[in-house]
């Protein structure tokens, strides 16, 4: 009896389906950690092993995975085309992180692996383990490959209909388990072959129900070329369930999570043709679409898009609201942004703050983009003005030619347009839409001495209403 160590699977379609509700997830390049002899052969394809004797090899999925929600791999081995190669590709659960266990009969599984659940499709006979002649499947725990213990958990029996799956051809593998029955199951070639009842996670994982998933391979004295390959359309929005930020204008190509023959889109607007897997979207606003399609093995599978169409205006609020200003001596313009947080603020000394103080002249920019469009905003601070209003508190109007008048005393820059004086009873006894002081007159008559009440209102250079109110005592 030959003892293997070589076994090479090509893998064409993983579909992982997580939560509660079945959903389809098609692992993307380069999300795999490769050890060993495992290589990338293209964007959906690894080879574990090659034709050379005493290889091993194992791939791991970065993100890892939780038991106590359901999953549903959907994949296709390839275990080479040497009849009597070896050894064969494990399908493993593990909480240990990145992997290489021993070659030949353990088929790059073995030490190390405990604990673990692992499925193998074991291509060699090995009597020491308990192997049958055929090719054959068995779920087994905790690195151990040896059918006549108790860590053999269930099987080995055929891997498919005929002895021999070492015939240069993809099989669809699937691998189910129910979270809420405890149930694992293994299909070959599209027909249920083997299934485990058990708490996985408490009898084997003790508990933590986080773990790694992916696959180990080896040859020995034998050989063969193992491969896996994930069927999924190329390109960076595949997935099942995907959001995809678009600009108004732009397109996007979808990706079904794998190929299939029969597979159709809803709604098909926008869409360049629905019964594509990789349809152009071109939505004119905010949509999502549901593709449908059905596997090897006739399992329906379902792909959902969100496009968020972003709109060709950059909508913002600058307060003060000003193109051109001026600056009060002493005093400062906080400029306050208000805008999407998506968008990105730059003002011209790169600052990005939402808040901008200004305390010189000058002319400020600020550029306000996002992923779709971008706006530049100028603002000009033209020079620094006196901006107080002064008022006096006492005047006398004798007619001595001396403190005759009451009236703001204001910059040039400053506009009264509303001066009104109020005796202590509050009725109006001046009232002037302008600059114009009062003469201490009411009616034509000589207003008595007393302190009497005022309001101004007046309008800056650049544009801010002000008010300023007080009381003047008069004196004749």
């Amino acid at each position: 009896m030959k003892e293997n160590i070589f076994v090479e699977k090509k893998f064409r379609s993983v579909i992982i389906i997580l939560s509660f509700l079945f959903f389809y997830m098609t692992p993307l390049p380069g999300q795999f950690i490769l050890n060993g002899s495992a290589t990338q052969l293209d964007q959906n394809c690894y080879q574990l092993t090659s034709a050379a004797v005493a290889q091993i090899a194992s791939i791991w999925k970065e993100d890892q995975i939780d038991l106590t929600n359901s999953f549903d791999f959907n994949f296709n081995l390839n275990l080479g085309c040497n009849d009597i190669g070896a050894d064969g590709m494990v399908f493993v659960l593990q909480n240990n992180s990145n992997i290489l266990g021993q070659a030949g009969g353990d088929i790059g599984y073995g030490i190390g692996f405990d604990p673990s659940i692992a499925i193998e499709f074991d291509t060699y006979r090995n009597d020491v383990n308990g192997d049958v002649s055929a090719d054959h499947i068995a779920i087994l725990r905790d690195g151990n490959v040896n059918h006549n213990n108790v860590n053999n958990l269930a099987g080995p029996v055929n891997a498919a209909n005929t002895d021999n799956i070492e015939d240069c051809n993809y099989h669809p593998v699937r691998i189910s388990w129910n979270s809420s029955n405890l149930l694992l199951e293994v299909y070959f070639d599209c027909e249920l072959r083997l299934s485990y009842s058990g708490d996985v996670v408490t009898d084997i994982f003790g508990g933590d129900p986080i773990v790694y998933w992916g696959f180990t391979a080896s040859t020995g004295g034998e050989t063969n070329v193992q491969s896996v390959c994930f069927d999924s359309t190329e390109g960076s929005t595949s997935g099942s369930n995907q959001t995809i930020s678009l600009c108004e204008g732009n397109a996007v190509e979808l990706s079904a999570s794998q190929q299939s023959d029969n597979y159709s889109w809803t709604p098909s607007i926008g869409l360049s043709d629905p019964n594509l897997t990789n349809p152009v979207a071109s939505p004119s606003g905010n949509i999502t679409y549901f593709g449908m399609g059905t596997d090897a093995c006739d399992n329906v599978f379902m792909d959902t898009f969100n496009i968020e169409v972003s709109t060709s205006i950059i909508d913002y609020q600058i307060e003060p609201s000003f193109v051109t200003t001026i600056l009060c001596a002493g005093e400062t313009i906080d400029l306050m942004v208000q805008t999407d947080s998506n968008n990105e603020l730059t003002w011209q000394d790169n600052s990005t703050n939402d808040v901008y103080i200004i305390s010189q002249p000058g002319t400020y920019e600020l550029t306000i983009s996002n992923a779709c469009l971008s706006e530049t905003i100028s603002l000009e601070v033209e020079g620094v003005e006196d901006c107080k209003v002064t008022m006096p508190n006492i005047f006398t109007p004798d007619g001595d030619g001396l403190n005759d008048y009451f009236a703001p005393v204001t910059g040039s820059s400053i506009k009264v347009i509303q001066f009104k004086i109020f005796n202590r009873w509050g009725a109006e006894v001046f009232n002037k839409r302008n600059q114009q002081g009062w003469d201490g007159t009411i009616d034509g008559k000589a207003a008595v001495s007393d302190v009497y009440v005022y309001v101004i209102e007046y309008i800056l250079k650049n544009g801010n209403k002000e008010f300023l109110s007080g009381d003047v005592t008069l004196i004749r």
